[in-house]
């Protein structure tokens, strides 16, 4: 399943509405738990080797919510959750920390990170754009 997971900086979704890494929203994105953004991007500083996303949400399903495990689409990219099974109470606030690894890598990485729940899949989807891509295009000279 784990593979099944995996998105290329090419082929990834384009119809996601990614949040700036910097940005902070209340939560409003419904999936089980209502989220900050269940996308969100970063553009990568020189020397950046760990990158920090925080995925925000609030409980308002009214009846408490089990997580059971994070499936990441590959090692560079983790949850930190606490012990497991997390229960979250109903209206409880909380956040996912993951961390993805950039080390060695240029480009757009996207990943995704899975949260298994008692309630159903929950998708979180960190993006990186690394060295080039993380630069604005270069404006080409008018031809006049």
């Amino acid at each position: 399943m784990i593979g099944l997971l995996c998105q290329s900086a090419i082929g990834d979704s384009a119809d996601s509405e990614f949040l700036l890494n910097s940005e902070q929203r209340e939560p409003s994105v419904e999936n089980i738990f209502t989220w900050d953004a269940v996308a969100k991007a970063h553009n990568a500083k020189p020397g950046e080797q760990d990158i920090g996303f925080e995925f925000r949400f609030h409980n308002k399903t009214g009846s408490e919510v089990q997580i059971k495990r994070a499936d990441s689409s590959c090692g560079c990219t983790i949850a930190r959750l606490p012990k497991l099974p997390w229960t979250i109470m109903a209206g409880q606030k909380g956040s996912i920390p993951i961390t993805m690894d950039i080390r060695g890598k240029t480009g757009v990485i996207t990943k995704t990170v899975v949260l298994v729940t008692d309630q159903g899949l929950i998708p979180l989807t960190p993006r990186a754009s690394i060295g080039a891509a993380s630069a604005p295009p270069k404006q080409r000279p008018s031809d006049e």
